[in-house]
Protein backbone atom coordinates (compact mmCIF):
# COMPACT_ATOMS: atom_id res chain seq x y z
CA UNK A 1 0.00 0.00 0.00
CA UNK A 2 1.42 3.49 -0.66
CA UNK A 3 2.51 6.18 1.61
CA UNK A 4 -0.46 8.54 0.84
CA UNK A 5 -2.88 5.65 1.76
CA UNK A 6 -1.33 5.64 5.20
CA UNK A 7 -0.69 9.32 5.42
CA UNK A 8 -4.93 9.32 4.72
CA UNK A 9 -5.76 6.89 7.60
CA UNK A 10 -3.30 8.87 9.65
CA UNK A 11 -5.15 11.74 8.84
CA UNK A 12 -8.57 10.54 9.31
CA UNK A 13 -7.62 9.16 12.56
CA UNK A 14 -6.12 12.56 13.80
CA UNK A 15 -8.79 14.39 12.74
CA UNK A 16 -11.54 12.31 14.10
CA UNK A 17 -9.10 12.51 17.40
CA UNK A 18 -10.35 16.19 17.70
CA UNK A 19 -14.01 15.13 17.70
CA UNK A 20 -13.79 11.83 19.95
CA UNK A 21 -11.00 9.84 21.49
CA UNK A 22 -11.43 6.36 20.08
CA UNK A 23 -12.90 5.16 16.52
CA UNK A 24 -14.44 1.85 15.52
CA UNK A 25 -12.12 0.40 12.74
CA UNK A 26 -14.95 -0.12 10.64
CA UNK A 27 -16.31 3.42 10.83
CA UNK A 28 -12.96 4.32 9.36
CA UNK A 29 -12.94 2.41 7.07
CA UNK A 30 -16.64 3.08 5.68
CA UNK A 31 -15.23 7.07 6.02
CA UNK A 32 -12.33 6.38 3.72
CA UNK A 33 -14.51 4.52 1.17
CA UNK A 34 -16.47 7.68 0.95
CA UNK A 35 -13.71 9.66 0.78
CA UNK A 36 -12.02 7.99 -2.07
CA UNK A 37 -15.43 8.19 -4.02
CA UNK A 38 -15.87 11.95 -3.46
CA UNK A 39 -12.22 12.60 -3.74
CA UNK A 40 -12.25 11.05 -7.22
CA UNK A 41 -14.77 13.51 -8.36
CA UNK A 42 -14.11 16.51 -6.81
CA UNK A 43 -10.23 15.74 -8.02
CA UNK A 44 -11.71 14.92 -11.05
CA UNK A 45 -8.72 12.44 -11.34
CA UNK A 46 -8.00 9.26 -9.70
CA UNK A 47 -4.91 10.06 -7.39
CA UNK A 48 -5.18 6.56 -5.48
CA UNK A 49 -7.63 3.69 -6.33
CA UNK A 50 -8.90 1.56 -3.57
CA UNK A 51 -10.28 -1.94 -3.83
CA UNK A 52 -13.19 -2.56 -1.54
CA UNK A 53 -14.56 -5.98 -0.51
CA UNK A 54 -17.55 -7.20 1.53
CA UNK A 55 -17.06 -9.88 4.02
CA UNK A 56 -20.35 -11.18 5.78
CA UNK A 57 -19.04 -10.94 9.36
CA UNK A 58 -17.48 -7.24 9.16
CA UNK A 59 -18.91 -5.26 6.43
CA UNK A 60 -16.80 -3.04 3.89
CA UNK A 61 -13.15 -3.72 3.88
CA UNK A 62 -10.36 -2.01 2.07
CA UNK A 63 -7.20 -4.03 0.72
CA UNK A 64 -4.22 -3.31 2.44
CA UNK A 65 -6.23 -1.44 4.97
CA UNK A 66 -5.48 -4.17 7.82
CA UNK A 67 -1.77 -4.35 7.47
CA UNK A 68 -1.68 -0.41 7.56
CA UNK A 69 -3.18 -0.39 10.85
CA UNK A 70 -1.13 -3.30 11.85
CA UNK A 71 2.35 -0.83 10.92
CA UNK A 72 0.69 2.06 12.50
CA UNK A 73 0.29 0.03 15.40
CA UNK A 74 3.48 -1.59 15.28
CA UNK A 75 5.10 1.79 14.90
CA UNK A 76 3.27 3.38 17.77
CA UNK A 77 1.35 5.86 16.20
CA UNK A 78 -1.77 4.05 16.73
CA UNK A 79 -2.93 1.76 20.03
CA UNK A 80 -5.40 -0.75 19.29
CA UNK A 81 -8.46 -3.23 20.88
CA UNK A 82 -9.85 -5.69 19.22
CA UNK A 83 -11.72 -2.86 16.84
CA UNK A 84 -11.59 0.36 18.72
CA UNK A 85 -8.15 2.67 17.46
CA UNK A 86 -6.95 5.37 19.80
CA UNK A 87 -4.51 7.94 18.69
CA UNK A 88 -1.49 7.82 20.42
CA UNK A 89 0.75 10.85 21.41
CA UNK A 90 3.13 10.33 18.38
CA UNK A 91 0.06 10.41 16.13
CA UNK A 92 -1.25 13.80 17.65
CA UNK A 93 2.31 15.27 17.43
CA UNK A 94 2.63 14.31 13.95
CA UNK A 95 -0.71 15.97 13.38
CA UNK A 96 0.29 19.18 15.25
CA UNK A 97 3.33 19.28 13.94
CA UNK A 98 2.44 19.85 10.23
CA UNK A 99 3.25 22.46 8.21
CA UNK A 100 0.66 25.08 7.75
CA UNK A 101 1.50 25.70 4.46
CA UNK A 102 2.48 22.05 3.31
CA UNK A 103 0.10 19.72 1.14
CA UNK A 104 -0.48 17.43 4.40
CA UNK A 105 -1.82 20.43 6.15
CA UNK A 106 -4.24 21.21 2.86
CA UNK A 107 -4.96 17.68 2.97
CA UNK A 108 -5.86 17.91 6.67
CA UNK A 109 -8.49 20.80 6.13
CA UNK A 110 -9.95 18.70 3.35
CA UNK A 111 -10.51 15.78 5.54
CA UNK A 112 -11.54 17.87 9.07
CA UNK A 113 -14.05 19.14 6.81
CA UNK A 114 -15.00 15.83 5.39
CA UNK A 115 -14.98 14.37 9.02
CA UNK A 116 -16.80 16.92 10.62
CA UNK A 117 -19.89 16.30 8.07
CA UNK A 118 -19.34 12.61 8.62
CA UNK A 119 -19.59 12.94 12.06
CA UNK A 120 -22.64 14.50 12.13
CA UNK A 121 -24.76 11.64 10.95
CA UNK A 122 -25.50 8.83 12.99
CA UNK A 123 -22.98 6.06 12.19
CA UNK A 124 -25.80 3.38 11.17
CA UNK A 125 -26.96 5.76 8.55
CA UNK A 126 -23.21 5.67 7.16
CA UNK A 127 -23.31 1.92 7.65
CA UNK A 128 -26.66 1.66 5.63
CA UNK A 129 -25.75 4.24 3.22
CA UNK A 130 -23.06 1.79 2.04
CA UNK A 131 -24.88 -2.17 2.77
CA UNK A 132 -27.92 -0.38 0.19
CA UNK A 133 -25.85 0.57 -2.13
CA UNK A 134 -26.14 -1.26 -5.28
CA UNK A 135 -23.21 -1.97 -6.23
CA UNK A 136 -21.83 -3.42 -2.87
CA UNK A 137 -25.34 -5.43 -2.43
CA UNK A 138 -24.31 -6.84 -5.81
CA UNK A 139 -20.91 -7.85 -4.75
CA UNK A 140 -21.67 -9.35 -1.48
CA UNK A 141 -24.38 -11.31 -3.39
CA UNK A 142 -21.63 -12.41 -6.04
CA UNK A 143 -18.58 -12.25 -3.93
CA UNK A 144 -16.85 -9.71 -6.36
CA UNK A 145 -15.12 -6.56 -5.51
CA UNK A 146 -15.95 -2.98 -6.39
CA UNK A 147 -13.59 -0.56 -7.17
CA UNK A 148 -14.16 2.85 -6.52
CA UNK A 149 -14.30 4.39 -10.04
CA UNK A 150 -17.30 2.00 -10.49
CA UNK A 151 -19.51 2.06 -7.85
CA UNK A 152 -23.17 2.79 -8.25
CA UNK A 153 -22.45 5.95 -5.28
CA UNK A 154 -20.31 7.21 -7.43
CA UNK A 155 -22.21 7.12 -10.43
CA UNK A 156 -25.28 8.43 -8.24
CA UNK A 157 -22.80 11.61 -7.52
CA UNK A 158 -22.25 12.36 -10.84
CA UNK A 159 -26.23 12.13 -11.96
CA UNK A 160 -26.74 14.84 -8.58
CA UNK A 161 -24.10 17.04 -9.57
CA UNK A 162 -25.62 17.07 -12.74
CA UNK A 163 -28.82 17.86 -11.84
CA UNK A 164 -27.56 21.34 -9.77
CA UNK A 165 -25.39 22.24 -12.05
CA UNK A 166 -27.71 25.16 -12.69
CA UNK A 167 -27.99 26.02 -8.76
CA UNK A 168 -25.19 28.16 -7.34
CA UNK A 169 -24.04 25.04 -5.04
CA UNK A 170 -20.21 25.35 -5.22
CA UNK A 171 -18.15 22.39 -6.02
CA UNK A 172 -16.77 21.60 -2.69
CA UNK A 173 -20.23 22.11 -1.11
CA UNK A 174 -21.47 19.65 -3.04
CA UNK A 175 -20.86 16.52 -0.72
CA UNK A 176 -22.63 17.71 2.39
CA UNK A 177 -25.97 18.08 -0.46
CA UNK A 178 -24.91 14.38 -2.09
CA UNK A 179 -24.78 12.71 1.15
CA UNK A 180 -28.38 13.92 1.65
CA UNK A 181 -29.37 13.11 -1.73
CA UNK A 182 -28.07 9.63 -1.24
CA UNK A 183 -29.65 9.07 2.16
CA UNK A 184 -33.04 10.10 0.77
CA UNK A 185 -32.23 7.96 -2.65
CA UNK A 186 -31.71 4.85 -0.33
CA UNK A 187 -34.73 5.38 1.73
CA UNK A 188 -37.24 6.20 -0.64
CA UNK A 189 -35.98 3.51 -3.03
CA UNK A 190 -36.52 0.94 0.33
CA UNK A 191 -40.29 2.30 -0.23
CA UNK A 192 -40.40 1.93 -4.44
CA UNK A 193 -40.28 5.84 -4.86
CA UNK A 194 -38.08 7.72 -6.93
CA UNK A 195 -36.14 10.99 -5.81
CA UNK A 196 -37.06 14.18 -7.74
Amino acid sequence: MSDSFRETILLFVFSISQIRKKININTLQRYLYLYYITGQFLQEEVKSEVTVYTDRHFGIKISGFSEEIDRLVATDFLSRETTILCPNAKLVNWGNSLSPDGLSAEKLKEIQSFVNLLTSYDDDTVFSLLFEEPSVKSAKNRNIEVSVSNSELSELLNTFYDSITEQTIEKYDVLSHWLNFIIQHIQNDKRGETVE
